[in-house]
């Protein structure tokens, strides 16, 4: 993969001037035959053509249209990837009206769905049956919806998808000309540490995106891109979906993060760049370990949303040979632009997450937003055009958050003498105890060098003396009879004193959002409460 060094201002004027939409649509003239998009519709497997997509996308808005959805209103959806392509559709079918689209957690209880359909002031929602029930719950609380879409016919919605699709022209003209400052689209944020916030991004910022990550990736209308990000995340639509479709490649979308049928899939459709949370890959691994898995397309996996471990990436290297590895960092506000660490420099910067993707610049800063020294830690701040605009209705967190374009992740690192750039914690993840700051990531880091562990998470809790303590989590390898004791004695040889965990807590699973990170709320939660039943290592 080629190395990048442009800043922001150096971005193509045409770019920014020319919306996502235009550019999938014009492959629909160019290859209109091409394979498009590989999702799920809930009854099984869609497969369109850039032809195809922009028929449907085209009908769908036509059908809103006629609904009374006019510029800059609102529609959200209620969709995981076992309907990515009804959601897809619906995304696209906003930005032809040049209306807003707003990803609505699948996962959502229906008091977080009241308040993300209420602060996003959505006008109707596309939903599959699952979600019904609970739209049905708070239409009392949240009189701007006007309507609900089934993706299939149901009592309990006023419109259905097929229906609007064969109502709509697929040859329909006469769209408004999109404004690129105006909002495009309204992400929440995972909320893994915090309640989530309503990001307002703008289509330029979208463009913008979608250009980086094209060059980041170096795509090509022969890349095959697939992942199981679920559609309601920016990672899905900023990371996957936009990029290769707006360089005319062919998007897979996984219905769920099922690793054997995952790799079944990959090898099926040919693809050539996985893009998955750490976890994936870790699950892979333990799937390669019990069978064959072949991947002969496969140019390259790419990681975010957490750190890998380095025993993982070595694991990898080994099992994968000819796939390239690439760690990246980004976040929702950052419209998924930060830094990565490519194949190249992989084995030798281990634990890095590199430098800045190719229009952006990155720094570490403290509390006055100055830049720290080499080997000093400070907060990753992000600048490209791709970042928010705002927090809907937190002005607060927004100036919290944003400052003269550049966006505070919330995450520590430090830079190396050579430029890399290292994450050593979310600011909310450091423990401190005794006066010690200790990294999560570096103790998980040691635990996951032990051979019988799996999975493991670090979080801090309560200590009347120490402030906090470390408390770890962990799944086992299958067949392994580890002891809390035998592992704390492992971390004793290879952490500081202050830094071992005195508890540990052996699970089956952990706990995940629908990206497939970790949920280190839960896990503070589930750590409070074991701890008020024991008051040993492994009791």
């Amino acid at each position: 993969m080629e190395r990048y060094d442009l800043a922001p201002g150096d971005m193509p004027p045409e770019v920014l001037e020319t919306p996502v939409i235009a550019r999938i649509f014009g492959h629909a003239d160019t290859t209109p035959d091409a394979l498009a998009i590989v999702a799920h519709g809930g009854d099984g497997e869609v497969r369109l053509s850039y032809r195809a997509l922009r028929d449907q996308v085209t009908a769908l808005a036509d059908a809103l249209r006629a609904q009374g959805i006019r510029d800059g209103e609102a529609i959200g959806f209620l969709l995981d990837n076992r309907h990515g392509y009804q959601a897809i559709i619906t995304m696209l079918a906003c930005n032809l009206l040049s209306a807003v689209y707003v990803p609505l957690n699948a996962r959502s209880v229906p008091r977080e769905l009241a308040d993300a359909v209420d602060r996003s002031s959505a006008v109707m929602i596309v939903s599959a049956p699952e979600g019904l029930p609970k739209l049905a719950a708070i239409r009392d609380s949240v009189p701007a919806l006007r309507a609900v879409i089934s993706t299939e016919p149901s009592e309990l919605a006023e419109l259905d998808f097929p229906s609007m699709l064969a109502k709509g022209d697929p040859a329909a003209g006469g769209w408004p000309q999109i404004d690129m400052d105006r909002v495009s689209e309204i992400m929440f944020t995972s909320g893994t540490t915090a309640a989530p916030k309503a990001v307002a991004v703008q289509h330029v910022a979208t463009a913008a995106s979608c250009y980086i990550y094209g060059a980041f990736l170096g795509l090509t209308s022969d890349d095959v891109l697939e992942s199981f990000f679920p559609v309601f995340t920016t990672a899905s639509t900023k990371c996957v979906a936009w990029p290769i479709l707006a360089v005319g490649g062919t998007l897979v979308l996984d219905p769920e993060m099922d690793v054997p049928a995952i790799a079944e899939r990959c090898r099926r459709e040919n693809t050539t760049i996985y893009y998955a949370v750490p976890a994936f890959f870790i699950f892979l691994l333990d799937l390669a370990a019990r069978q064959e898995v072949r991947l002969d397309t496969m140019r390259l996996f790419i990681f975010g949303g957490a750190p890998m471990p380095e025993e993982a990436i070595r694991k990898l290297h080994r099992q994968f040979p000819g796939v390239g590895l690439c760690q990246s960092l980004g976040s929702t506000e950052t419209g998924a632009t930060g830094s990565a660490l490519y194949p190249e420099d992989m084995l030798n910067k281990l634990g890095s997450v590199g430098k800045a993707y190719p229009y952006t610049e990155v720094r570490l800063v403290d509390e006055n937003m100055n830049e720290v020294p080499v080997d000093t830690p400070g907060e990753f701040a992000v600048r490209s055009r791709a970042v928010f605009k705002e927090y809907i209705g937190d002005p607060e967190n927004t100036a919290a958050t944003l400052r003269d374009g550049w966006v505070l992740m919330g995450d520590i690192g430090r830079r190396d003498a050579d430029g890399y750039l290292f994450h050593t914690d979310r600011k909310k993840d450091i423990i401190i105890r005794g006066g010690h700051n200790i990294g999560s990531m570096e103790v998980e880091g040691v635990l996951y060098r032990h051979p019988d562990v799996i999975e493991a998470a670090a979080v801090g809790v309560p200590h009347a003396r120490l402030g906090e303590d470390v408390f770890v989590f962990v799944v086992r390898a299958a067949g392994s009879d580890l002891t809390a004791e035998a592992l704390v004695a492992y971390c004793a040889e290879n952490l500081a004193d202050y830094k071992v965990p005195r508890h540990v807590a052996f699970v089956d699973a952990m706990p995940r959002n629908a990206m497939g990170k970790i949920l280190k709320t839960t896990l503070r939660d589930d750590a409070r409460t074991i701890l008020a039943g024991r008051t040993r290592v492994g009791a």
